[in-house]
């Protein structure tokens, strides 16, 4: 991963020499980027001439020139430009910067002035395309290739299983005080995939987030409950959105899926009964609706009865060969019976106590 820069009049070897060069009001070299602001008032074109002019878009009339620092060669070709929304700003990018930097930069201009405002620097590669655009996901995938968190900039998230402990809320608490991190794990309100799923759909957050989802929470046993038996009793509420028809509810364990309720027998009773494994346990609550999404609520169990003595299982596959096809071989006369006998031998042994 590279680091990026915002840096104001770097302090950089910017070659000082003068560039005789000529202006005839127009590009003098391929142009190989245009941008368009969004109220369609300026046209920004980016030119290998090292200059990116400014037109008014209505009558084609120049506006301004705007030139980033050049040097020799291909310094300060320009490949790539976009203009701000608000079309106040313009940056722009190429082959620039790397003759005294040794990295790449891209340059913000003031579209009125024309002056250069900020300077991106130590990106990797020449720019080839620049846009502005609003974030509306960011991906984390870990290097142990099993965990990975996907979420939008207000919190909403999916993840994989351990995934949601990879990102988190930091704290400030005052100037004195020491700083607390809360993975989002601890709120479960943020994990919706569904959201997440509408997002990539819709390109919207916002759209994303105004239908009204089904929810789902348990109600008993509480999180972090002390348990000593296997069986236990799962009681949890629906409300369930008119919009958005509930298909099943999905019981897991640890992960695992346990149990599944259809949607006929949803509104006939508010409670699950499940077998837990003799440890401690993470029992999740899933509702899936029509559209695919699922909203989910869970609890953490702990493990207070006998300890789980797991016994090895020993399974006998006994053959036994009398006849052969092969002349290499000969027939033999015992084979089959001592095959048998060893697996009656083990058979009467058979039980608990093996």
């Amino acid at each position: 991963m590279y680091e990026m820069k915002a840096t104001l009049n770097s302090e950089a070897a910017v070659p000082q020499e003068r560039f005789l060069r000529i202006e005839t009001g127009m590009h003098t070299a391929a142009i190989r980027r245009i941008a368009i602001d969004a109220d369609n008032l300026y046209l920004a074109t980016a030119s290998e001439d090292k200059t990116v002019r400014v037109w008014e878009l209505s009558t084609g009339r120049l506006l301004k020139t705007l030139r980033p620092p050049i040097g020799d060669g291909y310094e300060g070709m320009i490949f790539s430009v976009a203009i701000s929304p608000d079309g106040k700003t313009i940056a722009c990018g190429g082959c620039t910067g790397y003759q005294w930097d040794g990295s790449f930069s891209i340059y913000l201009f003031d579209r009125e002035s024309g002056d250069l405002i900020k300077r991106i620097r130590c990106l990797p590669g020449a720019i080839y395309h620049l846009t502005y655009s609003k974030e509306l996901l960011a991906f984390l995938p870990h290097n142990d290739k099993r965990r990975w968190v996907l979420w939008t900039p207000s919190g909403y998230y999916d993840a994989s299983l351990g995934g949601d402990d990879l990102i988190g809320w930091h704290v400030n608490n005052g100037t004195d005080k020491v700083a607390y991190f809360d993975p989002i794990s601890s709120f479960r309100i943020y994990d919706r995939p569904d959201v997440i799923s509408r997002v990539l759909q819709t390109l919207e957050v916002k759209e994303a987030t105004k239908i009204e989802f089904s929810h789902v929470r348990i109600l008993s046993p509480f999180d972090n409950t002390e348990v000593k038996s296997t069986e236990l009793t799962v009681k949890y509420l629906l409300n369930a959105s008119p919009e958005r028809a509930v298909e099943k509810i999905e019981v897991r364990v640890n992960g695992r899926p346990f149990l599944t309720v259809p949607s006929d027998d949803l509104w006939n009773n508010d409670e699950i009964k499940i077998t837990i494994p003799q440890e401690d346990c993470v029992v999740s609550v899933i509702v899936h609706d029509k559209y695919g999404s699922k909203v989910y609520d869970r609890v953490k169990l702990q493990w207070k009865g006998e300890a789980s003595v797991i016994k090895p299982k020993l399974y006998i596959f006994a053959v036994g060969i009398n006849k052969y096809n092969s002349k290499s071989f000969k027939n033999l006369n015992f084979a089959v019976k001592n095959a048998n006998d060893f697996y009656r031998n083990h058979q009467a042994a058979e039980g608990p106590h093996v």
